[in-house]
């Protein structure tokens, strides 16, 4: 009996556990890098992609993220020069060891914008204003997919077995 009840907690927590992998939200440290992608030009500060949360840069614009998007609305004009790299680096600091895995550019209201402008690799985001300009009202938003999102199917398999099995167990004993 006690090992049954023992089962039933181990399931209800493995479960728990399961439920809360994604409950932390992603934060973003957003940095403007200029003349090129590895001189910090200036530190934007914290992202925390609630949905809620917005970051205004430079009066230009405004950043916007979910745990799966980035939007971007212009609220003023901006120029992207000529430099090597002029643009915004998304580094996706927390959950800690996350992974950028895809990144996809949708809802583009902006001509000049194009998904070669994006890039990502490991926790990064990379967004490069070399040579392109834009105007107030123009947006798009960025899809993005980290390793954090999804659980392992194996976790979940595992987790589900143990719930069920801890549930027919304390049935079977109830009946007893």
């Amino acid at each position: 009996m006690k090992i049954m009840k023992k089962l039933l907690v181990l399931s209800v927590a493995s479960l728990a556990m399961v439920a809360s992998v994604k409950a932390q939200d992603n934060v973003f440290d957003i940095g403007y890098y200029y003349p090129d992608s590895s001189t910090l030009y200036q530190d934007l500060g914290n992202l925390t992609a609630d949905g809620v949360s917005s970051e205004s840069i430079f009066g230009q614009f405004t950043f916007t993220a979910t745990d799966s998007t980035i939007t971007m609305d212009a609220i003023g004009l901006f120029d992207g020069g000529t430099a090597s790299f002029n643009g915004f680096i998304f580094s996706l600091n927390t959950p800690a060891d996350t992974t950028i895995t895809s990144l996809t550019l949708t809802d583009n209201s902006d001509p000049d914008v194009n998904s070669s402008q994006f890039s990502y690799s490991g926790n990064e985001i990379s967004w490069d204003l070399s040579a392109i300009s834009g105007t107030t009202g123009q947006a798009f938003t960025l899809d993005y997919t980290d390793t954090a999102s999804v659980p392992e199917p194996t976790t979940l398999a595992l987790s589900a077995l143990a719930g069920t099995v801890g549930l027919v167990m304390a049935r079977r004993n109830r009946r007893k």
